[in-house]
């Protein structure tokens, strides 16, 4: 069974939006492997089996379960991936301000203002 490092006798939850990254290494001859989880606002510590021991982000596990952990890897990577393109867009308010502006003007018309503010929304 692997082992998260830190909460042995219980759980921990990170949610995938507070997820950078997540790194595996790969189990030698005589040591475990280990998964490690960024965090966006965390500090990260260093990227050796020792200290991945000690780390709460880390879970060790054994050659036997690589395939698992690689496969887990794979799907946070995804999720982490789409919650990134599902993060919403900055929205310029300045040039909507200007967009606005030209529309009163009569310089754009208001198909193209609808259009422009649809898309500077994100919509």
């Amino acid at each position: 069974m692997a082992r998260w490092t830190q909460a042995r006798n219980s759980g921990k939850d990170i949610p995938i939006s507070d997820l950078s990254a997540v790194r595996i290494q790969l189990p030698g001859l005589l040591t475990n492997g280990y998964i490690h989880f960024y965090l966006t606002d965390g500090q990260q510590t260093g990227n050796t089996l020792i200290r991945a021991a000690s780390d709460e982000n880390t879970v060790l596990f054994n050659p036997r379960q690589f395939a698992e952990f690689a496969n887990l890897k794979s799907q946070i990577e995804k999720k982490i991936a789409a919650a990134k393109a599902a993060a919403p867009a900055v929205i310029d308010f300045d040039q909507l301000d200007k967009l606005a502006e030209q529309y009163k003007q009569g310089l754009i018309s208001r198909s193209e203002w609808i259009s422009t503010k649809k898309k500077l929304l994100g919509l």
